[in-house]
């Protein structure tokens, strides 16, 4: 077989293999376009507001009403009674009450019911405050 019969007959078999590919491609193009078309039509849009939607349920009680600066209570008092999320220090660290009771808490760090928030830190090496 010559090499121009060879090229010739080469060439028309790429082109059978790729033509559904080809066109497939063509297709996926115009596809794009109209997508395209569409996401710079919405996003050209003046935003509107739609309707109020049903009101949410009702927030919980006691914590979440009260402001941060209401619960920081300073340094821990033995036999002080300390309500849930109440913020103490004690020992250089600082702990949240997490439970609610009418009986004095026991000391953060050795007793249930806090949650330390920030612990101590170690003295810098000039041997000041930490």
């Amino acid at each position: 077989m010559r090499a121009e019969v060879l090229a010739d007959h080469l060439a028309s078999t790429i082109k059978a293999l790729l033509g559904p590919v080809v066109a497939q491609v063509a297709v996926q193009d115009t596809t794009i376009a109209a997508l395209t078309a569409r996401v710079v039509a919405l996003e050209g849009r003046t935003p509107e507001a739609g309707p109020p939607g049903p009101p949410g349920p009702a927030g919980r009680d006691g914590v979440d009403a009260e402001p941060l600066e209401d619960r920081l209570k300073g340094r821990y008092v033995v036999g002080k009674v300390y309500r849930k999320g109440a913020v103490v220090m004690e020992d250089g660290s600082s702990f949240m009450r997490t439970l609610e009771t009418s009986e004095p808490a026991g000391r953060p760090g050795n007793s249930p019911g806090w949650q330390m928030m920030a612990k101590r830190g170690d003295r810098g090496r000039d041997g000041g405050h930490p």
